[in-house]
């Protein structure tokens, strides 16, 4: 999934021209930004993959402790892969390049008063209108980076309460130790040395709160991935220019009419 977009706008007027009849590569995605978004390709997919199988580890006749721990382990270091990746991306979105800073990626006044402006001159039927994407693609953006943030919350304290894993992991622990027991006594998944009040908490909670908003906030995030991919795909066939630039960084400029 991707955090950035492409710049909006060319150069100014008075930036280099291109020398003879070569367009000029121009910077749209710098590296940090396309390691992150190809991690986050690569992770989404493992998840997904990994997460099914826990989901319909049953059906699988999967349905095991023992396996439904490996799973949720491998699933849970997917899952810090993808925090760590967010985590540089949010910091990346201010100290980074111009076009990946979030004034470029997120929705902002100049953005806004675009689209109505875009609007008003479709109101009034002017031939030359069009209503400009740019808004629609920032909104897009910023629903897929909440989904991220909801899905590593989320998943963090699945990932604490289901193995007892960091950062969380160790607190939990402790809240669900009976009276008398040794926290570090108690195994994954299993109620044996646990308050049966508490635990019966913590299944609530994990199951009807945290588990549907993982599960539902998963659903949203991989529609959003298609979307996203078939309208790359779709601009790509109708004008060019943004499947390169995910792998290269580089796009052209276009070649100005003499």
């Amino acid at each position: 999934m991707s955090l950035n977009r492409t710049p909006d706008k060319e150069p100014a007027d008075g930036a280099p021209a291109p020398r003879g009849d070569a367009p000029a590569a121009l910077k749209a995605w710098d590296a940090p930004v396309l390691v992150i978004h190809w991690l986050n390709v690569v992770a989404v997919i493992l998840l997904a993959f990994t997460g099914g199988m826990i989901m319909f580890s049953d059906a699988l006749r999967m349905g095991v402790r023992d396996t439904e721990v490996m799973l949720k382990t491998l699933h849970g270091a997917i899952g810090y892969v993808v925090v760590a990746n967010l985590s540089v991306r949010i910091l990346w979105g201010f100290v980074g390049s111009p076009t990946s800073r979030w004034r470029a990626v997120l929705p902002n006044e100049t953005v806004r008063r675009q689209f109505l402006a875009d609007l008003s001159g479709l109101l009034r039927r002017r031939p030359e209108a069009s209503l400009s994407r740019l808004l629609f693609s920032r909104v897009v953006t910023t629903i897929i980076l909440i989904l991220f943030l909801m899905m590593a919350g989320t998943g963090l304290f699945r990932t604490a309460s289901d193995l007892f894993h960091p950062p969380f992991g160790g607190l939990i622990r402790d809240f669900l130790a009976a009276p008398g027991v040794d926290p570090a006594s108690l195994n994954p998944m299993d109620p044996t040395g646990t308050d049966p009040k508490r635990w019966g908490l913590m299944m609530k909670l994990q199951g009807h709160v945290v588990g549907r908003l993982h599960r539902w906030g998963a659903y949203s995030l991989l529609v959003l991935a298609a979307l996203h991919i078939a309208g790359a795909v779709m601009t790509e066939a109708r004008s060019g220019g943004v499947i390169g630039p995910m792998f290269t960084g580089l796009r052209n400029r276009p070649r100005r009419k003499r």
